[in-house]
């Protein structure tokens, strides 16, 4: 076997997959969409690992890599490794894969798979699509809102210290303290407090209402199931509500059918 650097381009890309798809796995387009991402927007970086290719250039290693080269017509710079056995792909990544949380960790992030699932939230947020599901965030992009959004590691040493009740993931309220804490601080952390602990809430303010239907919803019963972007929904919107000093007789979000509301955004 040899290995070099090459500049894998788009048509040469192409030729390896035409020689390769027969033999090689199906196509996970979700995957090939974040690696073109990354290729497009620079985040893609020579980082050691090889495009493994057998004695008739057949790809064994790399194949979404390739995809994501031929979707983003841009080249890239990678090391390749020819002459590989054919039955070396047996053998290959039989490892465990790193989670995002692993890649914050890594990175010196405390508390890291709690901040991924926190800026997944942000990242649909700041899109204006909670529902938005079809094109998940890469490990490298999963970094670089990590490195443009310091504070969420201040919301989430917040969450920590006030501890979980388990009314709303660690995620979901690391997600609303940031969100609410760039608008104020102060009221951020009065707000997630009050609906982890419940302290000094008085009954029939939003903030009491959400508390309550969280409970409702944890409770088992089915019909006060909530999926996880109708409870952020109905925390801005308790937020919102506590900002403009008005109460409700009754907090809900409808995010589907005729009277369908669009997702708050924190003020």
């Amino acid at each position: 076997m040899r290995a070099s650097i090459e500049t894998i381009t788009p048509e040469k890309a192409t030729k390896w997959l035409s020689a390769t798809n027969k033999r090689n796995r199906n196509v996970n387009k979700q995957l090939v969409r974040r690696i073109a991402s990354d290729i497009e927007n620079g985040s893609w970086i020579l980082n050691g690992e090889a495009i493994i290719l057998n004695g008739h250039d057949q790809v064994i290693d790399g194949q979404h890599r390739l995809e994501g080269v031929v979707a983003s017509e841009v080249p890239i710079k990678s090391i390749v490794v020819r002459g590989a056995p054919a039955d070396a792909f047996a053998t290959i990544d039989c490892g465990k894969s790193r989670t995002p949380g692993d890649v914050l960790g890594i990175s010196g992030i405390e508390m890291g798979n709690e901040i991924a699932a926190a800026l997944r939230f942000l990242d649909k947020y700041e899109a204006g699509s909670m529902k938005r599901s079809n094109v998940a965030l890469s490990h490298a992009a999963l970094l670089s809102m990590a490195k443009d959004h310091p504070g969420m590691a201040e919301s989430a040493n917040y969450v920590r210290s006030i501890g979980n009740k388990g009314l709303m993931t660690s995620g979901c309220l690391i997600f609303c303290h940031y969100v609410c804490s760039k608008i104020n601080k102060a009221d951020a952390d009065d707000f997630i407090k009050g609906l982890v602990t419940g302290e000094g809430l008085r009954r029939g303010t939003p903030l009491h209402q959400l508390r309550e239907r969280l409970i409702e919803a944890r409770s088992g019963n089915k019909t006060r199931n909530m999926r996880t972007s109708d409870k952020l929904a109905i925390a801005l919107k308790a937020w919102n509500l506590t900002r403009e000093q008005r109460n409700v007789e009754f907090l809900a979000f409808r995010s589907h059918g005729r009277s369908q509301e669009q997702f708050p955004v924190a003020v």
